[in-house]
Order: structure tokens, then sequence, then C-alpha cells
């Protein structure tokens, strides 16, 4: 099916990455210092305009949705912050995409997929953000091109290591069945996820997120083969702008550990993965697999606030 030309966005805390893809292939890729788009928020709407669909910033995730859609209890959920606060960058790209009519769209973090346990997401804000779902995705696509089986039969976790947070994501089956977001990685130093904390109002959100002092490759092994414990053989994907740095840490002291890079950013192509599925294109079937229309609820439920 001709879907036209597709854009997937992955908006991290160092850099934005901007990943268009045509007929399922890669034809363009941009990356700009996050420090542009909070100045020049504009500069997204500039280059998303030539996309027939984009997927864009997403903060925490809501179901899908269009951005003109987006109410303002839309906006809570996506940038979770307490009343009075102002976040810029996604908030600010999201309103400028609004006002300029793009056909963007919100989609969900791991928490709202149907697909994970109720039982999984008891106490839990962030089990991985939106940006962190797409690299999932990504990580499908690679390793079933790489073994050549169909998409239900993809078993991973994706441990992504970003400019500030630590992330990991479980697959089974195909589908996303868990994850330990950023905000309650072990690297983050909190016993409970810090998104609650945050939303208490006893840290700060510039407190979310990774500690200097964090041993950041032995937390890691443990939020893993807290997730292989449930997910068993699953290959461990490394993804994200630190993932060179602690890929050969990982691998001398874990088995079935690859470096996970489709492009300049997983994550931006997995947003384009699910652009062009939503778009009838040849990735419809994963998207239809991991039941991304079917995400709904809260970022709050089976949280006590």
């Amino acid at each position: 099916m001709e879907t036209g030309l597709v854009l997937g966005i992955d908006p991290g805390t160092s850099r934005w990455a901007f990943t268009f893809m045509e007929q399922g292939r890669v034809v363009r890729e941009r990356i700009v210092d996050t420090k542009t788009i909070r100045e020049q928020p504009g500069l997204a709407t500039k280059i998303s305009k030539r996309a027939k669909i984009v997927v864009g910033p997403s903060g925490y995730g809501t179901s899908i949705k269009r951005v003109s859609e987006l109410t303002q209890h839309d906006f809570f959920e996506i940038l979770l912050k307490r009343g009075g606060e102002s976040i810029v960058g996604v908030e600010a790209v999201l309103r400028e995409f609004i006002r300029e009519n793009i056909n963007a769209y919100v989609v969900p973090g791991v928490k709202l997929l149907p697909t994970v346990p109720i039982e999984k997401k008891r106490g839990r804000v962030d089990m991985g953000t939106p940006d962190k779902l797409c690299a999932a995705i990504a990580g499908i696509v690679e390793q079933t091109r790489r073994r050549r089986i169909h998409y239900s039969e993809a078993s991973l976790i994706l441990a992504e290591f970003g400019h500030a947070f630590d992330a990991f994501v479980s697959v089974a089956e195909g589908r996303i069945v868990d994850g330990i977001g950023g905000s309650m990685s072990r690297s983050s130093g909190f016993s409970i996820d810090g998104e609650i904390l945050y939303l208490k109002g006893k840290i700060e959100k510039g407190e979310v997120g990774r500690k200097e002092e964090a041993d950041i490759t032995k937390d890691a092994i443990t939020d893993i083969q807290t997730l292989l414990s449930e997910n068993p053989g699953a290959e461990i994907l490394v993804s994200g702008t630190r993932s060179r740095k602690i890929f050969p840490e990982l691998r001398k002291r874990l088995q079935n550990v690859r470096l996970l890079q489709i492009g300049s950013s997983n994550a931006a192509y997995g947003a384009a993965v699910i652009g062009d599925g939503l778009s009838g294109g040849s990735f419809s079937d994963l998207v239809e697999l991991l039941e991304i229309r079917k995400a709904g609820g809260s970022n709050l439920d089976y949280v006590d606030l």
C-alpha cells in the first residue's frame, strides 16, 4: 500500500532525532540538539511539514491520539507536571504542531498497553516512556529480520541507556509485557517510582533520573535479571546514547547480549515504524500485534497518590 512519507521523532534529553520512512525504508535522518529545539520549537514543525503522518514527542504517553484532539487532561498525562509548573520542549512542540495543523500523533508508554498484565502496573507510573517503547519496537524489527522469524517469535529485553535515564523493556512472543522505566530503575536511587515521589511533592522534577553515584552496569544487570526471571532466554539488546560505553561490560557479565543500532536513533526508527503501520504500510501487522491502538487508561492508574 502507498503510505507516503512518515516521520518518527525521538525527543531525547540531549538531542532530538528525526527519522523519515517511506515504504518501510529509512530515506532521511536528522539530529538536532535538544537546546536548539527548546529555543526554537518551530524548527521541529518545519522539519515535520513534509511528512504525511508524524509520530511525535509523547512524554509519558497517552492513548493514540492526533495532536489536534489533545485535551488539557491529555497534556497532564503526557507531561505529568504539578500544577503551575512549565516544562519546555515536548509541550511547546506539540502546541506548535497543533497551531500549524501538522498531522502528528502521540503514542502510549509501556504501562498503557493491554499486553502488560494489570498486576505489573500496580504502584508504577513509568514502566517505559513512549520513546523506550519505540526503541523496543526497533529491537523487534532488527531481531526478526536478523533471525528471519515472525514478529510473534521475537523475545528480547531492551536495555536503554540514555543521557539521563536508564530503562528496560521486556518483549515476549512479539508483545511488550513488562518494563522498568527511567524513574524507577535501580540507577535512579529510589525505592519506589521517582515520578510518584515528584507528584507527591517530595522531590523536584530535576531529581528524577539517574543518580551521579550510580553503578550503572551493576544496577542495569539487576534490572535486566528481574525481567529475565519471567522472560528467560530473551536476547538482551543494548540501546541508547550511552550504549557503546556500557555494552562491553554487559557482554562480559551477561550472555546473549547484542548492541542495537538502526540508523541514528532506535527510538525515532521505532516511532516511524508505528507511523508506517498506522497508515497501512508494511509494518501494519507488527502494530496490530503490539495492540498499540488498544492502549488506554491513565499513567496514574493503580497508583496511590
